[in-house]
């Protein structure tokens, strides 16, 4: 599923961070077909192998799409320089 929590569009002049990237829920990691359960999730982020979310709250976070995306074309390219 591709429902963003929040999109926000750039806004010239001021001094915010805005993106146009979309918030994913650890739910929708799934379907962006990452394979690993929400355990297994955490300790990648916390060893460095998997992108870190972004707090929204006490009990909430969520990843930037392109974030993820981005970890898993490395993986692809990882398995084929391996297999190269």
């Amino acid at each position: 599923m591709d429902t963003p929590l929040r999109s926000l569009s750039p806004k010239a002049g001021n001094n915010e961070v805005v993106h146009d990237d979309p918030l994913l829920r650890i739910e929708d990691l799934r379907h962006l077909g990452v394979p690993f359960s929400k355990t297994s999730i955490y300790r990648k982020i916390k060893s460095g192998e998997f992108p870190a979310p972004i707090k929204l709250g006490p009990n909430t976070s969520a990843w930037l799409k392109s974030e993820v995306q981005a970890w898993k074309k490395a993986k692809i390219a990882q398995r084929e320089s391996v297999a190269a």
